[in-house]
């Protein structure tokens, strides 16, 4: 899944190890929530969120 999520998010790079696992959990658990209330406002939120934390990641290298 990892891998796959890399494709979409290449951000991803910029996260060190442990908090791409986190990002793939939290993706996850949010994907399924709005999957099942048919609301995709929570995930959209989750991910821009880590897009930043990845963003402040890469500007620290």
């Amino acid at each position: 899944m990892n891998d796959r999520l890399k494709l979409v998010f290449p951000w991803m790079e910029s996260l060190p190890e442990s908090a791409r696992a986190q990002f793939v959990g939290d993706f996850l658990e949010n994907w399924r929530g709005s999957l099942d209330v048919a609301r995709m406002r929570r995930l959209s939120a989750t991910v821009a969120t880590w897009r930043g934390t990845a963003r402040s990641y890469a500007g620290s290298q």
